[in-house]
C-alpha cells in the first residue's frame, strides 16, 4: 500500500467529472485509489502503486491528467521527475524557469519533447527517461543562475547525441543481420 496526499485545489482534478479520471488511473495502473480529504491510499502491486503515485503526484503538481497518464504508455519509456525548490528562493527560481509568458518552459518542452510544470513545491518533468534526465540537468543549470542559451544548447546537443546513438544502433543492428 502507498500513501500520498493531494492539495485541496487538485482533488477535483484527480477525481474528474463523475470520477472518470480516478477510474482511468485505477484501470491503467491496476490499482484501487481511496481518497479521504487530502489523503490518498493506493492499493495494488508495488510497481503499479508506484506508477499510480507518480501520476497522482504529477496531477498534484499541476499537470493535467492526460499528460500525467502518459506515464502508463507501454510503447515509450515515460518517467516523472520532481525537482524540489527551496521556499527561500522559490519565487525568483520559479520566474526563471517559467520565463515571460512561459517562454523558457515552452522552449525546453519544444527542444526536449518533454512536459514541464512548475508547481507550489517544485518542478515536474514528464517524458522519455533519457530526455527527462537531460531536462532536469538543464533546469538545474537555470536554477543555479546559468544562462538560458547554455541550457538550451545543452538540450539541443543531448537531443542530437541521442539521435546519433539511435542511428548508430540501427546501422549496427542491420550489419549483424
Amino acid at each position: 500500500m502507498q500513501y500520498t496526499s493531494i492539495s485541496e485545489d487538485r482533488i477535483r482534478v484527480l477525481i474528474g467529472k463523475d470520477g472518470e479520471t480516478k477510474k482511468k488511473i485505477e484501470d491503467k495502473t491496476h490499482t484501487q485509489i481511496l481518497i479521504s480529504g487530502t489523503d490518498v491510499t493506493i492499493s495494488g502491486s508495488p510497481y503499479y502503486e508506484m506508477l499510480a503515485q507518480n501520476i497522482i503526484d504529477a496531477i498534484n503538481l499541476g499537470f493535467n491528467p492526460e499528460k500525467a497518464l502518459l506515464l502508463t504508455k507501454d510503447y515509450k519509456d515515460y518517467s516523472f521527475e520532481f525537482i524540489p525548490l527551496s521556499e527561500k528562493r522559490f519565487m525568483s527560481i520559479r520566474g526563471r524557469i517559467i520565463g515571460t509568458n512561459r517562454s523558457v518552459m515552452n522552449t525546453i518542452e519544444k527542444i526536449s519533447d518533454c512536459y514541464v510544470n512548475v508547481g507550489k513545491e517544485g518542478v515536474g518533468i514528464i517524458g522519455d527517461y533519457e530526455d527527462v534526465e537531460d531536462v532536469k540537468e538543464a533546469i538545474e543549470m537555470i536554477i543555479n543562475n546559468g544562462k538560458f542559451g547554455t541550457a538550451y544548447r545543452f538540450l539541443e546537443n543531448k537531443k542530437r547525441q541521442h539521435k546519433d546513438d539511435l542511428n548508430l544502433k540501427m546501422i549496427s543492428d542491420r550489419e549483424e543481420m
